[in-house]
């Protein structure tokens, strides 16, 4: 019978040391991505620049969300009348296609 027990003693020591392990491998990866976000090569953070300005994610949202939703604005084109409520310039021709990319990717 100690037998047994010294083995489940063995046992439960070697699962603490791989969950140390485990912890000690997360902490590390946790730690680098926050490293990666304070130095700023994570672009997850930055506020996306349509038409050299900063796009007001909120306003945006809230224009697409007036008009029932993303799919409803992507079904009926209303894009180019989201980035005319927004102040971007019409003149470039990519423009609703990447107000649309902008708003896919960041909400």
């Amino acid at each position: 019978m100690n037998g047994k027990v010294l083995d489940v003693y063995r046992l439960y020591r070697l699962v603490i040391i791989a969950r140390k392990g485990i912890v000690e491998v997360i902490k590390k990866k946790l730690w680098m991505t926050i490293a990666r976000l304070l130095d700023g090569s994570l672009s997850l953070l930055r506020s996306p620049i349509m038409d050299g300005r900063i796009l007001d994610l909120y306003r945006l949202y809230q224009l697409v969300i007036s008009r029932i939703g993303m799919v409803e604005v992507i079904k009926r084109k209303l894009w180019r009348e989201i980035a005319r409520c927004l102040g971007l310039s019409l003149f470039l021709t990519n423009s609703s296609t990447t107000l649309r990319n902008k708003y896919v990717c960041k909400l």
